[in-house]
């Protein structure tokens, strides 16, 4: 099957949708989104507590699955009983993330370690699983989230940015080797989205949106054929200007919006 075939019509009535992170903010939206468009979805969490009180809300299509993503053994056992319970996985949405904020320290070890486990090899792990399967199946679609923080290095981020970067790498790697197998790879890159991970900033953020809205625009995203599914628009150009920058311009400019001159 091409990659063009697989559209979400098609995919939502061969096999069902696996959101992880899908507890609380974007998880969350996107599991609404994806039950009112008649999706059968196993949402992934680690609070079990809140997984379960979507499923109160949602309905009986909305499959609660109790899951750390860093824990590779557990991750394989849930995803054999999803597929086992509700089809094979046609569509992933590989949303598990953290950001840490530890004092006033400048970095953190463990803080960017609590990250990478989670951001990075969270994903890799569900990716080892879900991947295979849609690969011997020759259909499906799966998005894996970044971040526009992803672009760069911004100070007193590093290990979010670094983190961000690595699954971002990650998916356009994986975008044209999936594709002869007919399966669609995409790159989710939000802005600044009002979650419990936002909560932790202490700093102003520009364009600031609703998990509802970001849902919104992942799923137009998933309906289409480009890699990147980026918004909100303003913030996401603004972000792409800075990543073509050569060093010696990006760097004087940084330091200047982060630690403007007075006068």
């Amino acid at each position: 099957m091409k990659v063009g075939q697989c559209d979400l019509a098609t995919l939502r009535h061969s096999g069902c949708a696996w959101v992880t992170g899908a507890s609380s903010g974007i998880g969350a939206a996107v599991s609404r989104r994806l039950v009112r468009d008649g999706w059968e979805v196993a949402g992934s969490a680690r609070n079990n507590k809140k997984l379960e009180a979507l499923r109160s809300d949602l309905g009986k299509t909305f499959h609660p699955y109790p899951m750390d993503v860093r824990e590779i053994k557990t991750v394989r056992e849930n995803f054999a009983v999803i597929e086992a319970a509700h089809g094979p996985v046609s569509l992933a949405i590989l949303n598990a993330g953290v950001y840490e904020v530890r004092g006033d320290r400048m970095f953190d070890p463990e803080a960017a370690k609590i990250m990478f486990e989670t951001n990075v090899l969270g994903t890799i792990n569900t990716l080892g699983v879900v991947l295979n399967s849609m690969m011997e199946q020759e259909r499906g679609q799966l998005a894996v989230m970044s971040s526009l923080a992803g672009y760069r290095g911004l100070p007193n981020s590093a290990g979010y940015c670094a983190s961000r970067a690595a699954t971002l790498a990650l998916a356009e790697s994986l975008r044209e080797d999936c594709r002869a197998k007919g399966v669609k790879v995409q790159a989710i890159t939000p802005g600044f989205v009002k979650t419990p991970m936002t909560a932790k900033n202490t700093f102003p953020m520009p364009f600031l949106i609703e998990p509802e809205v970001a849902a919104a625009k992942i799923m137009a995203g998933l309906n289409g054929n480009r890699f990147e599914i980026t918004f909100p628009f303003r913030l996401s150009i603004l972000m792409k200007l800075l990543r073509i920058l050569p060093y010696f311009a990006y760097f004087p400019l940084v330091r200047r919006i982060v630690r403007p001159e007075s006068g």
